[in-house]
């Protein structure tokens, strides 16, 4: 077991790993304090400064974006009840869906804590990943994760440092890219999902090789296999509807991103861009979002000063979470059925709850025989969050046959 305190943008890279468990506290609970500051701008009093005040900016409109969108929900909480809410549903539910709402306001270099479970083999795979990086803030990581198999698995540590080919392959994946131009700002409507996949006849020629049955007969055998599942829970075959090859396109951003790394078999690339920004639609409505769009501006400008200076790599770790991301998810039926159930969810983020929804309408689209004789546990709901009673009747809602 290790502990690692890093930079979020780091810590995205571990987190990649496929035979890494990990274990690191929702955003909607932590209040994020503390900002890396890499050594090399600690020395430049000019740099340090231009650093410091773009984080002091995305800080303050934080701080009152959280104000307002626990006001909002607070006033929504009255209109349905007609009653103030209680001190603890205050905190247990208003203030973390408020700080769901603002999340993308954190910088990427904000410090987290996430906890490794490793074996030795995969603390030698990911060591080398982060020791081939471009980022020197994640090849920093890389030494640490060295200094720790060094002491710990001295057998293999002689072999740890990456070789040519694993230099450059972990060079040209997965990476940052600045324009340091001012970004188009959207709402989490504007992002996109898109399916490309087998054909529907020959996905179901090959369930039909499975699980011995004839073409004609897989729909029924289909329905009959999921027909007994009570919720979610209830697993489905995956030595049947495990099959198929299914890549879906998602532009995201970079804080659904990191929701999306629990499925990180699937994530086959991603790239992180400053062209676009994407925040919920409560946010951008709301007087005080003048204040972020401030916030923004002074990020791009600082971001933009600090990469003239010589400080590109450094720049990276002021881009909010709200940066967009394009990432390559690819996935059996089986596998997008289990992420959609999973995510779609009233309680979860509306960010990733709308994208695991519109995984769905793909996936009816491009299988509407399949689907229809699914039985599957979507509850269909686009508001941004769930009354009480709904977070509360999760569970009912799961164990309803809704298709």
């Amino acid at each position: 077991l290790i502990a690692i305190v890093a930079p979020i943008s780091a810590v995205m890279n571990i987190q990649d790993e496929r035979f890494v468990s990990t274990q690191e506290r929702s955003t909607r609970y932590v209040s994020f304090d503390e900002m890396y500051v890499p050594e090399s701008i600690k020395g430049n009093a000019e740099a340090l400064s231009i650093y410091s005040e773009a984080v002091k900016e995305l800080d303050n409109a934080m701080s009152k974006a959280l104000e307002a969108m626990s006001k909002r929900l607070t006033e929504a909480y009255i209109r349905e009840h007609q009653k103030e809410p209680e001190e603890q549903y205050i905190k247990d539910v208003i203030k973390p869906s408020a700080r769901d709402l603002c999340r993308g306001l954190v910088p990427m270099g904000k410090q987290t804590v996430v906890f490794l479970s490793i074996n030795a083999k995969s603390l030698e795979s990911i060591t080398k990943k982060m020791l081939s990086s471009n980022d020197p803030v994640n090849r920093l990581v890389g030494e640490g994760l060295k200094q720790v198999a060094k002491e710990n698995v001295p057998s293999f540590a002689s072999r740890i440092d990456p070789d040519d080919f694993e230099l450059a392959y972990h060079a040209g994946v997965k990476g940052i890219e600045l324009s340091n131009a001012m970004p188009e700002i959207n709402d989490f409507e504007s992002e996109k999902v898109e399916l490309h996949g087998e054909e529907e006849a020959k996905l179901v020629e090959k369930i039909g090789l499975m699980a011995l049955k004839r073409p004609e007969e897989v729909l029924a055998y289909v329905r009959n296999i999921t027909g007994l599942r009570h919720g979610k829970y209830d697993a489905l075959n995956n030595t049947v509807l495990g099959i198929g090859s299914l890549l879906f396109d998602i532009e995201v951003s970079v804080g659904t991103l990191r929701d999306l790394q629990r499925h990180r078999d699937a994530i086959k690339n991603y790239q992180v861009t400053d062209a676009v920004f994407y925040f919920p639609r409560e946010l951008m409505e709301d007087p005080i979002f003048e204040v972020v769009e401030r916030a923004i501006k002074k990020n791009v400008e600082a971001r933009k000063r600090l990469s003239e200076m010589g400080f590109g790599a450094e720049a990276k770790l002021l881009l909010p979470l709200a940066a967009g991301a394009m990432l390559e998810m690819e996935m059996s039926f089986g596998e997008a059925v289990y992420i959609i159930e999973n995510r779609s969810t009233p309680e979860g983020h509306p960010e990733y709850r709308q994208i695991a929804l519109r995984m769905w309408e793909e996936l009816k689209k491009a299988y509407p025989n399949l689907v229809s004789n699914l039985k599957v546990f979507v509850p269909e709901r686009t508001s941004a969050y769930a009354s009480r009673e709904e977070r509360q009747g999760v569970e009912e809602v799961n164990k309803e046959h809704l298709y």
